[in-house]
């Protein structure tokens, strides 16, 4: 079973998108796609008024695969998410 390196939760409003990509919550392959799924079911939800964006853990993001980001800034990669 896999741990879900995004997550989302809603309580009082305030929808909370939580990183969770142990050690540093690195920006690796599939987090920005769950980010990109958190915002999106975090804005299509009426009961919703305010996002909250935060990592887990002593760290927000700090870091990513610089290969995928060489990738990336190659045209070889997957490319941003789509928002």
């Amino acid at each position: 079973m896999s741990k879900e390196l995004v997550t989302v939760t809603v309580e009082d409003g305030v929808a909370t998108i939580r990183v969770d990509n142990p050690p540093v919550n690195a920006l690796s392959p599939d987090v920005p796609e769950g980010i990109a799924s958190a915002m999106k079911i975090s804005t299509t939800n009426p009961n919703v008024q305010a996002i909250v964006l935060m990592g887990a853990g002593r760290t927000f993001v700090a870091g990513a695969d610089i290969r995928e980001l060489e990738a990336a800034a190659w045209g070889n990669g997957a490319g941003g998410p789509d928002l």
